[in-house]
């Protein structure tokens, strides 16, 4: 094999791993909340939706709206008294506390829980 077939070998292989690397970092950065205390699932068998609701060390919750799998949306009620939401496909951006009682109120519906007009004590910010 001669110097060329050495060269290409080695750009394959760093290629493949700078890709490697940067699945890995990317699937941490999604998965961060799953090192949380897990409080709260509920699940929806007819349509696939799923909420877990996470507590950090820190206090922080988040709510991770999941369908068949696969992460749709989290809402973060942070400590200081933000609220962040990050849908799929979007970046993270702070929304209100009106967002994000709709977002509770569709989240409710996709889930099949019927408002009472009394608080969800497991679906309510923290």
């Amino acid at each position: 094999m001669g110097f060329n077939g050495v060269m290409y070998r080695s750009s394959a292989l760093l290629v493949l791993l700078a890709h490697l690397l940067t699945a890995c970092a990317t699937s941490n950065e999604i998965a961060t909340y799953e090192h949380d205390d897990l409080i709260s699932v509920q699940h929806n068998d007819e349509n696939s939706y799923t909420l877990l609701i996470y507590r950090d060390a820190v206090g922080q919750t988040r709510h991770v709206l999941r369908r068949s799998g696969v992460c749709e949306l989290v809402i973060t009620y942070s400590l200081k008294g933000d609220i962040l939401v990050k849908e799929r496909g979007e970046g993270e951006r702070v929304i209100t506390a009106i967002e994000a009682s709709r977002l509770t109120r569709h989240i409710n519906t996709l889930l099949g829980i019927v408002d009472t007009g009394k608080p969800l004590e497991h679906l309510s910010s923290i």
